[in-house]
């Protein structure tokens, strides 16, 4: 993507980016334009990325996270967190 993400400024002006302006995002109403959002995951987001998250491959390879057991995702959205083995 070629972009450069240091501060929390370039990670807000990124995401202010992919979306449209008119897009009603933070009503009671938003659920439909979410939806849509979340639905194309062929669009060039960089949290679309099919991978787990590098922090967490890290825990588990250097033994910080047991490898065996359960484990909840809470939150994540795009589900890309998740490792299984």
């Amino acid at each position: 993507m070629g972009r450069r993400i240091r501060t929390v400024e370039d990670v807000l002006s990124l995401l202010d980016g992919l979306f449209a302006q008119d897009a009603d995002r933070w009503t009671g109403d938003a659920a439909t334009w979410w939806d849509g959002f979340y639905s194309d995951r062929s669009k060039p987001v960089p949290f679309f990325v099919a991978k787990p998250d590098e922090n967490l491959v890290a825990y588990l390879d250097g033994g910080l996270v047991p490898s065996s057991g359960r484990a909840l995702n809470v939150g994540s959205g795009t589900v890309s967190g998740e490792v299984s083995g």
